[in-house]
Formats: C-alpha cells, structure tokens, sequence
C-alpha cells in the first residue's frame, strides 16, 4: 500500500512539475532587441522599474526606467538619489535622458537631506491616461531621520520638462508607522478613467 501511495505521489509531482514548466514560461524576441543606457554607472541598478506610455505631443512612445541607486549629475552632493530616465526613439535609435524631478525650490539644504540614497525611479506607473507616478520611498524626514517616502506625479506629456508641473506626494511616519512609503505605486481604474492613486 505505502509503496503503491509513494508510486503515486511521485507521478504526480512528476507531471506537476511537466505541466508547469509549459505554463510558466514566455516568448523573449531575441531578433528586435532593444537595449537602454542610464549613465553607466556601476551599481544603478538601472531598470529596476519600467513603466511605458505614449507622449501625444511628440507622437512617441516612451520607456521610464528606473535607476534608484543612481547618482544623480543635478544634486552632486546628495549620494545616490535614483534618477528616472526617459527612453525615446528616434529613426530605431533610442535615446535615454534623465527627467528632473525635483523643482529647484525644492532642493534646499534640508530637503536635500532627505535625498541621500531615497531610491527615487524605485517604483514607477504610468497610468492609462498617461499620468506618471514614481516614488522615492527611503526618502527621510531631516527632523526625524524617519524613512518617510515620497511619491511624484505628472503628466507624460510634459517630459522632458517635468519639474514644473510635479505633484508631491509625502508619507509621514509618526512614531516610525509609515516606513517605506512609496515602495509601491498603482492608479484605480473605473473603465478607462484613472481615479485615485495607490501608494504602498
């Protein structure tokens, strides 16, 4: 009996395994591979995340990817902000520039503070109404070195001059309840209209 059980089992696991191998796996294109450049940087970990949408104004499509432990060439005293870059093509040639993020009334020496190693392009969404979300979500409170997070947002349309039109999102971490603020972010859908957005 306990071996007829153990025969089993074992065809079993046998042919689960079979079955989800065919079902897990997917088609890469090896043929039309398209390969992205940050600044090259050791450590960037550039394409962390990847959001893709279409600009309207300039007819393209647009790649952002994430590079969270980039250093950024804008804030040289601020170690490893995380740049998000905007990767277009132009005659199958692409090109990735990095978006400025940050307005400059905004990178006073106190905020900057908040920048060292925040992750910034660590989570990134764009909606289907072409509204970008990123995060920065090991951004801290210079008051309290809390790890407070913080979320941006603006219009695909507006890159590469996104600064102005930047929405901030901020995480407050009283008594250390909101650490990682941002690590995630997500757009509601009720049909096609994007509603409410979800950081984590």
């Amino acid at each position: 009996m306990s071996i007829l059980l153990y025969d089993n089992i074992m065809i079993f696991h046998l042919y689960f395994c079979t079955v989800i191998t065919f079902i897990v796996g997917f088609n890469t294109n090896v043929k039309h591979v398209v390969k992205l450049h940050g600044f090259n940087e050791p450590g960037s970990y550039f394409g962390f995340s990847v959001g893709i949408g279409y600009n309207k104004n300039t007819a393209k499509n647009v790649i952002l990817v994430g590079a969270p432990r980039s250093n950024d060439p804008a804030l040289p005293d601020v170690p490893r902000p995380g740049v998000v870059f905007a990767c277009t093509a132009y005659q199958k040639i692409w090109n990735c520039s990095k978006l400025d993020i940050y307005n400059d009334s905004d990178l006073h020496e106190d905020v900057l503070v908040r920048r060292n190693e925040s992750w910034l392009g660590g989570s990134i969404y764009v909606s289907a109404s072409n509204i970008v979300a990123t995060c920065a979500h090991k951004s801290d409170d210079w008051r309290d070195m809390y790890l407070d997070g913080e979320c941006f947002e603006f219009p695909l349309e507006d890159i590469p001059s996104v600064s102005f039109s930047v929405r901030t999102y901020r995480g407050m971490s009283h008594h250390s309840a909101n650490f990682g603020f941002g690590t995630s972010v997500h757009y509601t859908k009720v049909g096609r209209v994007m509603t409410y957005i979800i950081i984590g």
